[in-house]
């Protein structure tokens, strides 16, 4: 049987996965990780994030993936798949429920999808899932509305490729 994670791709070398995967939810509001800014300190140069709740919200990242992972860093290429459960906005809401104007899916600057895949790449980094988020040669991700059952939050699936065969 196809593994979910899989079934929508269709070329041969994408689904044939080494087997060595996992699967993470992490609760809390989800932290673009957007630009970093610079200054001078004691003569050395620091960078730091310009969203000061980053820092909890990768460790949380990073403590989740550590726990899931088995064994050593991937080491071959890999398949990233994210969904990001936003919380909607208090003025989506109106005296009687959601607002028919209320957007159907979280667009928008504020929560730029690739600033949210940004944090992952680096988490799992320092989680040590992969020696270097250069490895994911293929990612998917997507960004919703959280609902009550589960709250924000984002679901992290990551799968290593098997390499590709040489020769006969």
């Amino acid at each position: 049987m196809t593994e979910p994670m899989f079934a929508e791709l269709t070329r041969p070398a994408d689904v044939r996965p080494s087997g060595r995967k996992l699967s993470v939810r992490v609760a809390g509001i989800p932290i673009p990780q957007g630009s970093m800014r610079g200054f001078v300190r004691g003569g050395h140069a620091v960078l730091t994030s310009d969203n000061p709740r980053l820092r909890s919200w990768r460790n949380d990242l990073a403590a989740a993936l550590f726990a899931a992972r088995e064994g050593l860093p991937m080491t071959g290429a890999v398949v990233l798949k994210v969904w990001f459960w936003l919380p909607r906005p208090a003025s989506h809401y109106g005296r009687h429920g959601l607002l028919p104007s209320a957007p159907a899916r979280p667009i928008g600057a504020r929560d730029d999808l690739d600033k949210l895949v940004r944090a992952i790449g680096d988490a799992a980094t320092v989680a040590g899932v992969w020696r270097d988020d250069g490895q994911v040669v293929d990612c998917h991700s997507s960004k919703n509305w959280a609902v009550p059952e589960w709250g924000p939050g984002v679901l992290i699936k990551i799968a290593e490729m098997a390499s590709p065969k040489v020769g006969p």
